[in-house]
């Protein structure tokens, strides 16, 4: 057995064991489109003593897997989005053992919600929900 199959079965089960579905999304040009791959992703937050340099609180990091038939791969710019949390791409570095790509790790900054991308409103069982200027407080509609 050759060592691809093994890396890509090691980061798939840590995957599948651990991460959730994401998606990947880079903006075409200077339109409002975007290329997309699905992915999955596991997403951990930095720990303060790795706070340093320009890794900020609130930044997190991330495994992903490797098969990224549109995009190619991530990039700074790119967007991850994984349960309507937006995630800004900072950086990412291949994972490979031995030249064997396995899959990225990425660091990411928060970039808001799905839904704050919207216009900041949010529909909820009791109403509407609206962010305050600032974003400080929700009100209830």
């Amino acid at each position: 057995m050759g060592c691809q199959p093994v890396i890509a079965d090691v980061t798939s089960r840590m995957l599948t064991r651990h991460g959730a579905p994401a998606e990947l999304r880079r903006r075409i040009g200077t339109t409002e489109q975007f290329g997309t791959d699905p992915c999955r992703a596991f997403i951990t937050s930095y720990s303060p003593e790795q706070l340093v340099g320009q890794i900020r609180q609130g930044d997190a990091r991330a495994v992903v897997d490797g098969d990224f038939p549109l995009l190619g791969g991530p990039e700074p710019g790119d967007v991850l989005e994984q349960d309507g949390k937006l995630w800004t791409l900072m950086g990412a570095k291949e994972r490979r053992v031995r030249g064997v790509l396995g899959g990225y790790d990425l660091w990411l900054r928060g970039a808001g919600t799905a839904d704050a991308r919207r216009g900041d409103r949010a529909q909820t069982e009791a109403g509407d929900l609206l962010a305050t200027e600032g974003g400080d407080r929700l009100v209830i509609a």
